[in-house]
């Protein structure tokens, strides 16, 4: 358990962050945020949503039209080499000199970090079973992605981004990184910020939810703040009924009718219950016993953004 220091200690803060592209296009609008030494954090969205472009800009790859990012309480150009010391960053795609065994490569970044913890280097690299000793010109996707979280575990860094970095892996590869990262936050108290469109790795990694729609952030809290905003309900309702208006807030899970009844099943924030039980007698409600998943309460959210409601 970290201390309280720990808990307290902002490692990443931004203010106003926009990123525009000519005139009309945003990628990301007006943000503000710290990140504490503490979080385990997923931020998730549509393609095109703006998360690549958020983690650009917090490593400085790419420059705000507005806003400012500080990193240890000092801006990055002051202190760039010591900050990129204590970031471990996993990208999407993989590149490596394919004529390197797995091994070279792991020695050559081992040669830049102080910190390197050997130790961690070994026992990730026998858990993930990853063929040091072939050449990165025969690793599946799979084996690269093993070998850059094995060089990120082992740095020794303060704070851990992962991008995308489940995307086309097999069930079973996935579970192996998922226990691997697990395993790593609870020993390291690492940061974490990862961005992700597998839900199953969000709810097993992260305990805070950002998310991203069209640049802007619809959600910043809690996963578990975030799931208890919403409810599964079915409503059945006469064949012939109209479908009350208050539903067009509603993300419909599932339709399907009989000869008599129209069933629905839905997402919804528990507050529109009121709304629905003053509803006439043609229709009948009941609350899921079981709750939403996150896939439904993500589906439901971005429904309601797209709607307009708020």
């Amino acid at each position: 358990m970290n201390s309280e220091t720990e808990v307290e200690m902002i490692l990443v803060e931004a203010q106003n962050l926009s990123k525009s592209y000519g005139d009309r296009s945003v990628a990301l609008a007006d943000c503000s945020f710290q990140i504490t030494s503490a979080i385990s954090l997923a931020l998730i969205g549509a393609n095109g949503a703006g998360k690549t472009t958020l983690l650009n800009l917090l490593l400085q790859t790419m420059c705000p039209t507005t806003g400012w990012v500080s990193w240890f309480g000092g801006r990055f150009s002051q202190n760039r080499s010591q900050i990129y010391s204590e970031i471990a960053f996993v990208p999407e795609e993989h590149r490596f000199y394919p004529s390197w065994t797995g091994q070279q490569t792991v020695n050559f970044v081992r040669s830049f970090h102080q910190n390197w913890n050997e130790e961690r280097e070994k026992f990730f690299g026998d858990c993930l079973k990853i063929p040091l000793h072939q050449k990165m010109s025969t690793y599946s996707k799979g084996n690269l992605t093993k070998l850059s979280l094995l060089m990120a575990l082992s740095q020794g860094a303060k704070i851990l981004i992962f991008d995308e970095p489940f995307s086309g892996l097999d069930p079973l590869v996935r579970e192996e990184l998922l226990s691997a990262i697990s395993l790593h936050l609870q020993e390291s108290h690492s940061a974490l910020i990862l961005t992700s469109h597998d839900l199953f790795a969000v709810e097993a990694l992260a305990t805070e939810l950002w998310i991203l729609h069209r640049g802007h952030f619809l959600f910043q809290g809690a996963l578990s703040t975030f799931l208890a905003r919403y409810e599964s309900f079915t409503l059945k309702s006469l064949r012939d009924a109209s479908l009350p208006g208050i539903l067009t807030r509603s993300y419909f899970k599932q339709t399907y009718s009989d000869t008599e009844t129209r069933t629905l099943r839905f997402i919804a924030r528990p507050e529109l219950r009121e709304g629905l039980n003053s509803l006439s007698w043609d229709f009948q409600l009941e609350a899921d016993s079981k709750p939403p998943s996150l896939y439904d309460c993500y589906a439901a959210c971005v429904h309601a953004a797209l709607t307009e409601v708020k």
